[in-house]
């Protein structure tokens, strides 16, 4: 368990939640809440590469 912190709202979640997601390509974290368009789009770097500690 690692507690990371939303880029939109700065929120601190749990990395194990299936939830949140990661950026592979600049690895901003994001809540469940402030996922981008689509549920798998950055907003910082605008790539569609979220993935959640499943992969999905």
């Amino acid at each position: 368990m690692a507690l990371v912190t939303c880029a939109v709202c700065g929120e601190t979640a749990d990395s194990d939640d299936y939830r949140v997601k990661n950026c592979t390509v600049c690895g901003s974290w994001y809540c469940y809440r402030h996922l981008g368009q689509y549920k798998s789009q950055c907003t910082s770097c605008k790539t569609y590469t979220l993935k959640n500690l499943f992969g999905r």
